[in-house]
């Protein structure tokens, strides 16, 4: 989760504006299982820009899936 809040969602500045690299981000983790079987579970969470941002920079994420 580090490269979401650190890279896809972090601003940066071109001259005087400040850019998302992205403006929502979806994770998926699924689960590993044995070469040849079907993953059966996985997880998911959605970050949105537009949820806004905690006092120290971070984005919660929002919508998580089991």
């Amino acid at each position: 989760m580090d490269k979401v809040q650190n890279y896809w969602l972090h601003p940066y500045c071109v001259g005087n504006t400040s850019i998302n690299r992205a403006h929502d981000v979806i994770v998926v983790k699924i689960n590993p299982v044995p070469r040849g079987q079907v993953p059966m579970r996985m997880r998911a969470w959605r970050f949105c820009i537009s949820d806004g941002r905690l006092p120290n920079g971070t984005i919660l994420a929002g919508n998580k899936v089991n």
